[in-house]
């Protein structure tokens, strides 16, 4: 019974480290071009979009994508860091008005502002635990 007890703790802290390095590293080493399809994909799912807005959508992703791809890899740190990509989201978003309907726009909104929160949410509960 020990033995199984003892065994059962080592898998299940096993899986724990293994599901904690998958989420350390996800999405930093992507490619622009692998973001924009990404974003492009969820988009057509969540916001029912039409072939022809799909390769419209799929070109301004991928032009922001390359610009926050900079950004990235540049030495900006911090707020500068953080209101470049801003600046950068808030382009984006402006151009994507211009292609989407009034309701897929407001969808896509409450979309970001669901994860924008989420993100904070994170940032505040790691900042606490370190």
């Amino acid at each position: 019974m020990k033995r199984l007890s003892i065994l059962i703790t080592v898998m299940l802290m096993g899986i724990s480290f293994y599901g904690f390095s998958q989420r350390d590293g996800r999405g930093k080493n992507m490619t622009a071009e692998d973001r924009a399809t990404m974003q492009t994909t969820h988009m057509k799912t969540e916001l029912s979009l039409n072939e022809a807005t799909v390769t419209s959508v799929q070109e301004i992703n991928l032009k922001y994508a390359q610009k926050q791809k900079e950004v990235f890899d540049s030495d900006l740190q911090g707020t500068d860091r953080r209101s470049k990509m801003d600046a950068i989201r808030t382009e984006r978003m402006a151009e994507l008005k211009t292609v989407l309907s009034d309701e897929q726009y407001v969808k896509m909104e409450e979309i970001q502002a669901q994860m924008q929160g989420r993100a904070r949410g994170n940032r505040r509960n790691s900042s606490t635990n370190n």
